[in-house]
């Protein structure tokens, strides 16, 4: 647990031994500075805590929110933190108390559970294509030799259990490659996403454009596919529950360190069930999100339909 205690004005008077250490400071090092000072936060979350803090101050109010904090040797930990507003006796602030419980090793846990699911994802795809999908091809050409073969009404019955086949076989194959996407890997992200759009086109019959910038180079292969699960969800979710007339997908830039990707569709709008809990869905979007330092964000748009945004840093 990293404890912070700072004055009104978002100056720290106390720092627990653990915060000190877990972020690879000495105590006196903190005294009398800013956590922004510090460098604790890149720039976009300093921006949004500096708000965050106003706010607090104003309202005394603070939802608990996860963050990234930099150590002093620039490594990140994401942390949930929690703030308290002490009172003076008139009723002025006094002191702001900020508990942070350390999520960085529950994250990586997380991601080891969807690396080894995209792993099971990627072996029972190749099986359905290298192994079912092969032996119904192979039906498929039996029948079709056998419709050559007879007359009438059976030659009638093969020709439409052919037909049924070839169904299953591209069904087969659709499942395969949601399964396991090549297309991340020998297109990058950029042009995965525009396959992504072509099939939601052409198995889908619904409108779809998509707009990549070309100036944005994501070389981790993990972070990629986490972004590309996240548009992938997100159009299920759409086709799936909104019935849209019309999907958009766009990878753009937002300043010089942040990305933005967003999936727009103009069909039913979202709502939450009978808890007010997000679906599981919506959930491991979240997490994905997290996992790459991004942020997630789903609304409602006002005509309608639903917007999916993922901001995520990037050089």
């Amino acid at each position: 647990m990293l404890i912070m205690v700072l004055d009104a004005r978002g100056r720290i008077v106390h720092v627990n031994e653990t915060a000190a250490r877990g972020l690879g400071y000495r105590r006196e090092e903190f005294v009398g500075r800013t956590p922004w000072e510090m460098g604790l936060m890149d720039a976009q979350e300093t921006a949004r805590s500096k708000k965050r803090f106003r706010q607090m101050i104003h309202d005394g109010v603070h939802a608990p929110v996860e963050v990234r904090l930099r150590t002093k040797q620039g490594e990140w930990r994401n942390v949930e933190l929690r703030s308290k507003i002490t009172p003076n006796k008139d009723g002025t602030i006094d002191r702001v108390i900020m508990t942070a419980t350390d999520l960085t090793e529950r994250l990586r846990m997380q991601q080891e559970v969807l690396r080894i699911s995209e792993q099971e994802h990627a072996r029972i795809g190749s099986d359905l294509h290298d192994g079912v999908g092969q032996i119904m091809t192979g039906v498929a050409s039996l029948l079709d030799a056998l419709e050559n073969d007879l007359q009438g009404e059976a030659r009638q019955s093969a020709g439409r259990i052919r037909e049924l086949v070839q169904e299953a076989i591209q069904d087969v194959r659709r499942m395969s490659h949601g399964l396991s996407p090549a297309a991340v890997r020998h297109r990058e992200l950029g042009g995965a996403l525009q396959l992504l759009a072509e099939t939601i086109r052409t198995n889908f019959r619904t409108a779809c454009v998509c707009q990549t910038a070309g100036d944005i180079r994501i070389t981790d292969p993990e972070k990629q596919m986490h972004l590309f699960r996240i548009a992938q969800e997100a159009v299920n979710n759409a086709l799936r529950h909104g019935k849209p007339k019309q999907v958009k997908l766009s990878l753009q830039r937002h300043g010089e360190h942040e990305c933005v990707l967003k999936i727009e569709n103009n069909g039913r709008s979202i709502a939450k069930d009978n808890n007010g809990s997000d679906g599981i869905g919506l959930r491991v979007m979240d997490y994905r999100a997290k996992l790459i330092g991004g942020r997630l964000q789903v609304q409602n748009g006002r005509r309608g339909g639903v917007c999916v945004t993922c901001r995520f840093p990037c050089a």
